[in-house]
């Protein structure tokens, strides 16, 4: 029993003089970063914000803010797999536009009398497995990226008969 309790006196002696040092270290790290943004503002304000000046040391000034710009179109879906009832598409993030927040897949039944597009799924991945088809029809399949600002163009539709 007195080695139980001894062990445990040693841990917390440990795990207190940790904690402190741990203390330290970010005290020590912040004097740092607080020494550093006053030297950057220093800099800034020497030179009235002027970017040509500030690249002759090293930094450029302050960047606009840029508005996030909708996702461009999805590229290369296709069939990755399917079966019975389910059917797995994948696809390629688009190459241009704003990032992508998330991916829409949507599908329509292209004999129907108002080929509307239907969402069946929504993903942040690149593939996505659509589950409970009906079997036998002949469906097309697409996916739409989107982000705050907005959709991206469709992507060019696959046909499958699950």
């Amino acid at each position: 029993m007195a080695a139980h309790g001894l062990a445990k006196n040693a841990e917390l002696t440990a795990r207190s003089a940790w904690e402190k040092t741990v203390a330290d270290k970010n005290e020590a790290l912040q004097v740092i970063v607080d020494g550093l943004k006053r030297d950057i503002r220093y800099a800034e304000n020497l030179v009235d914000f002027d970017d040509a000046q500030l690249r002759l040391i090293g930094w450029g000034g302050r960047r606009p803010k840029q508005s996030l710009m909708p996702p461009g179109q999805a590229r290369s879906l296709e069939v990755a797999a399917q079966g019975e009832g389910w059917i797995t598409l994948d696809w390629k993030a688009p190459n241009e536009g704003g990032s992508v927040a998330t991916h829409r897949v949507e599908r329509q039944n292209p004999h129907a009398q108002e080929a509307l597009w239907e969402e069946v799924g929504t993903t942040t991945s690149l593939e996505s497995t659509i589950t409970r088809q009906e079997r036998g029809k002949r469906l097309e399949f697409r996916v739409l990226a989107f982000n705050k600002a907005g959709t991206g163009e469709a992507s060019k539709t696959v046909m499958a008969t699950l």
